[in-house]
């Protein structure tokens, strides 16, 4: 994040379009823009009723706070995972010319249906690895594929 992808983000002036919340590498990217004082714009996507202070309650065990770097944009749903499609249409309209490119890093579900999206659009996505989520789970999932093909071929 320090080293990389936020000083990437600064020189592209890029828009980074994540989930928003305190969970994970969202709020890991939060924190980073701040402590570097980068001008990156992060813009996050979640689902009013998963937010704590709107439609979350206290005691909801799946429910995170608002990112606080982030401007946080709150789509109907009750789940996590249902404002992928938003998350994904603001991403193609932010950068229709420019391009988008995906960055996974863990994930849950939602991711998987962000990255499903993504291929759907034919947008490059890249799988960062070694935490474990989403990111291991396609890229293992692709090595897979990869090996088994290489079996067909040499038979």
């Amino acid at each position: 994040m320090e080293s990389v992808l936020i000083p990437v983000c600064q020189d592209e002036g890029a828009v980074v379009v994540s989930g928003g919340t305190v969970a994970g590498v969202m709020s890991l990217l939060g924190r980073t823009v701040a402590e570097l004082g980068s001008q990156v714009t992060l813009v996050g996507v979640a689902p009013h009723n998963r937010l704590l202070g709107h439609g979350a309650h206290d005691d909801d065990a799946e429910a995170a706070a608002r990112e606080p770097h982030h401007r946080v944009i709150r789509t109907d749903g009750d789940t996590w995972g249902s404002e992928a499609s938003t998350l994904v249409r603001l991403a193609e309209r932010i950068a229709p010319r420019r391009g988008v490119v995906v960055v996974v890093l863990g994930g849950g579900l939602g991711t998987l249906r962000e990255i499903k999206l993504a291929v759907q659009r034919r947008w490059p996505v890249l799988l960062l690895t070694g935490v474990g989520g989403a990111s291991d789970d396609v890229a293992a999932a692709l090595q897979l594929v990869v090996h088994e093909e290489g079996k067909d071929t040499e038979s």
